[in-house]
């Protein structure tokens, strides 16, 4: 085993995170779930990646899989050239985690002992450690609390001790799920310009899942977004923001609307659903370019429809997500077609 990692280690040196043909199954033959179908990723030491897709997509339950908490189906993983399954006190050493709804922390312990105490599971905490440790709390607007007994703080303070915790040990690679959830905006902006210092000043790799895009544009190196267990785009993060930032518009027309119309509006756009209620049919469509609303519009009237309503809500993630997976290699042709990209 230790002759693999050395091999694995040269072969490719930058990468700190493997992932190979990964698959998560949960029930039994007839009603088998894939929660991970076939994933294979790498992560290069670091950088910072997002785990993006809407709920449901399998981002938690891939974090957990490279963190051991979840045992796979098949397939391999390896943090920094350990394989999670064969060692996972030894990956564990690499890793730390702050998980949506767990409670990351000792709520009957202050801050300062919680930092004690994770920090020590890496060995003695020093006068370093202990210096990196009050840094985190004043970067997080903690210092004034360390004496406080964490379950009498708020949610967002507790938040943040979870995110200091997790910082406390000498680690490879950090994994946050939801990390500005409970925050306040100078809370966010301030974890923002952590983690970015913390991969550029001492190299740590970091894997985020949220929903905050503003939070992934500002800190995130890559992209990658799960659908249904698979992953449906892997890019630089700067060349997902156009799918990401797409608007999401409910246009509501009288009555029914004929095949050969929804035809001719799905070949043109990317048409999240048709809901038909009351004798009139909800439109739901995403649109990266807001004039092209004014097409779609014309093509309805065209086609003898009358338009009841308009909403633009641009806050839809889980509808702009399904607007990236829908029939994804008839998108992207359509799209280069009409010259978007």
């Amino acid at each position: 085993m230790i002759g693999s990692e050395e091999v694995e280690r040269e072969t490719n040196p930058h990468s700190i995170v493997s992932v190979e043909n990964l698959v998560k199954s949960y029930g039994g033959r007839e009603e088998t779930v894939r929660a991970i179908d076939g994933v294979s990723l790498t992560v290069e030491a670091g950088s910072i990646v997002g785990l993006l897709g809407p709920n449901g997509a399998g981002k938690t339950t891939l974090i957990k899989s490279i963190l051991g908490l979840i045992t796979p189906t098949s397939g391999s993983i390896s943090v920094g050239g350990v394989d999670v399954v064969e060692n996972p006190n030894r990956a564990h050493a690499k890793m730390a985690a702050v998980l949506e709804g767990a409670r990351s922390t000792y709520w009957r312990l202050t801050i300062r002992e919680n930092l004690e105490f994770f920090g020590r599971l890496n060995g003695e905490v020093g006068t370093e450690e202990r210096k990196r440790h009050r840094q985190f709390l004043e970067r997080l607007n903690l210092t004034e609390k360390m004496d406080d007994v964490v379950n009498d703080l708020s949610r967002g303070e507790k938040q943040r001790v979870s995110l200091a915790t997790a910082m406390a040990r000498d680690i490879d690679v950090l994994f946050l799920d939801e990390p500005t959830l409970g925050l306040d905006v100078e809370g966010s902006f301030e974890l923002q310009q952590t983690l970015t210092e913390l991969a550029a000043q001492r190299g740590v790799t970091i894997l985020v899942s949220s929903h905050d895009l503003g939070m992934i544009e500002s800190v995130c190196d890559r992209g990658i977004v799960l659908d249904d267990g698979e992953i449906v785009a892997d890019d630089a993060i700067e060349n997902l923001l156009d799918v990401l930032q797409t608007r999401v518009y409910e246009l509501i027309v009288e009555g029914g609307v004929a095949a050969s119309t929804r035809n001719e509006i799905e070949r043109a756009y990317d048409v999240v659903s048709w809901v038909e209620h009351r004798g009139c049919t909800k439109l739901t469509v995403a649109v990266s370019n807001a004039n092209r609303i004014h097409g779609l519009t014309g093509a309805l009237v065209r086609n003898g429809l009358q338009i009841r309503s308009i909403r633009m809500d641009d806050t839809d993630f889980e509808a702009v997500f399904a607007s990236l997976v829908y029939d994804r290699p008839h998108v992207d042709e359509s799209r280069a077609a009409r010259g978007e990209r």
